[in-house]
């Protein structure tokens, strides 16, 4: 793991900034858990920051903010946060209100949840302009402390600056339901969530146009768990994974899309080097300036009922790189591109694929190889469509599939009711190899172009013309 600082220690002391129209008690009520007040907090800054240290002194409470109101924060209330840590168990109603750093204030990130008793609800309400400008710096939108809890509803980060975690860092846990990250950065990384706790983002969120210098647009994850399901990540960009990170710990997508990230380096969409399930998602038009225009697969990845189309590498595995294991069921690897080698999968290690559709994936590049998948080690096919696969440039190999190995542990390809059909390379449209590989169960290679495997270097069993 990169050597990174720890995590900000929770602050000791609350400094409160200007006079604060008093905030109005109404009522009691609600579970108790965060003390049974609601208070009404007028239009006024200091009134804000007033009613948020009275409900850490009183164990909690419900604030009520003034609707349309934006609350400016323009000097830090505590070292660097514009308002007090929340300490308690505090839910704050923002009505369409805002609450934002002055562009002109000095830096300090917007909110602090501390450990081991802070919990913030956050709904109907924008958070924007936090800016912490030192390295080894988290949240500038909110930052989350170990122990500590955050839950958002209804609610947009937006527009804030720090080195990790641009828009959020949760350290402790965080649920992100119905709500919007969108336009936050990060100068290393995590441009709209840097995580290394439980993280949840549920309901429909959006986690858009967000960027990172280094690792992870919207999501870098350092350790611990997240799950993203029926949500949205697009246009977003960093250095590597355009969308998400996963650095450490096991990311599980679900039900959610995947578009139109970019990344200088790998990974347009994901880069994973740890562990990562996708379900029922839809991994689309993403794009990476070095390999795997969806996914640099360094760890374990295993997609289910998904599609991974229209992606495009600069260099290899135009929708998937492959460099330790993979295993995708009942998907679509569709529309990919890719320079040099496999324009839909590119395979270093161990890769399986069971009733998965690969098809009009592109090679552009000369001497290209694989325009549907790439394989160097143990590739095993189920109940596969490898078909309308092309290689265009010249000297191409392998329209359908390119195997290679340099001794019987290596180039381990095996076809199970598997079909090589319509494919197009320079040379061996189907199938290019120089090693045997097995053929069980109705398995066909025909009507690929200019042949099925003849241009190999070994004459094929099972594969002729």
């Amino acid at each position: 793991m990169r050597a990174k600082s720890a995590p900000l220690a929770a602050l000791a002391a609350l400094r409160v900034a200007g006079t604060a129209a008093p905030a109005v008690a109404v009522g009691r009520g609600g579970d108790g858990d965060d003390g049974g007040h609601r208070v009404q907090v007028p239009c006024n800054t200091a009134a804000l920051i007033s009613a948020i240290n009275a409900a850490n002194a009183d164990g909690g409470a419900t604030l009520a903010l003034a609707r349309h109101c934006t609350y400016t924060l323009t000097t830090p209330s505590s070292d660097d946060d514009g308002l007090p840590p929340i300490l308690k168990k505090i839910t704050i109603e923002g009505n369409d209100a805002t609450v934002q750093r002055a562009a002109s204030a000095p830096p300090f990130r917007i909110f602090e949840v501390d450990g081991p008793s802070g919990r913030l609800t956050l709904s109907d309400l924008t958070v924007t302009g936090g800016q912490l400008t030192a390295a080894n710096q988290y949240g500038a939108g909110i930052l989350v402390q170990p122990g500590a809890t955050l839950n958002l509803l209804d609610v947009t980060v937006s527009g804030n600056k720090s080195f990790y975690g641009g828009g959020i860092a949760n350290i402790g846990k965080t649920t992100v339901t119905r709500s919007t990250v969108t336009g936050n950065t990060a100068s290393a990384d995590g441009g709209g969530i840097y995580t290394v706790g439980q993280l949840l983002v549920e309901k429909h969120s959006k986690l858009t146009s967000n960027q990172a210098a280094q690792r992870g647009g919207a999501v870098d994850m350092e350790g611990g768990t997240a799950f993203i399901t029926s949500s949205l990540l697009d246009r977003n960009s960093a250095n590597a994974g355009g969308a998400v990170e996963n650095f450490f710990g096991t990311l599980e997508l679900d039900d959610s899309t995947v578009t139109r990230n970019t990344a200088t380096s790998i990974s347009g969409a994901i880069d994973d080097a740890d562990y990562v399930i996708v379900r029922r998602s839809r991994i689309e038009g993403n794009t990476a300036g070095g390999n795997g225009g969806a996914s640099d697969n360094g760890g374990k990845l295993y997609i289910e009922d998904s599609k991974v189309i229209n992606n495009t590498a600069g260099g290899n595995g135009g929708a998937i790189n492959n460099t330790f294991v993979l295993t995708v069921h009942d998907s679509q690897i569709t529309g990919n591109q890719a320079q040099s080698q496999g324009g839909g999968v590119r395979s270093t290690d161990n890769a399986e694929l069971i009733h998965t559709t690969v098809s009009d994936n592109r090679l552009v590049g000369p001497n290209s190889k694989g325009a549907g998948l790439y394989n160097t080690q143990t590739l095993t096919l189920q109940n596969v469509d490898v078909t309308r696969n092309q290689a265009t440039g010249p000297g191409s190999l392998g329209g359908g599939i390119y195997n290679t190995g340099t001794d019987n542990r290596s180039g381990n390809l095996q076809l199970k009711s598997t079909r090589i059909t319509d494919n197009t390379a320079g040379s061996a449209g189907g199938v290019w190899t120089n090693q045997q590989f097995r053929v069980f169960r109705d398995s066909v290679i025909r009507n690929n172009h200019p042949d099925n495997c003849a241009g190999s270097p070994i004459t094929v069993n099972f594969c002729t013309g």
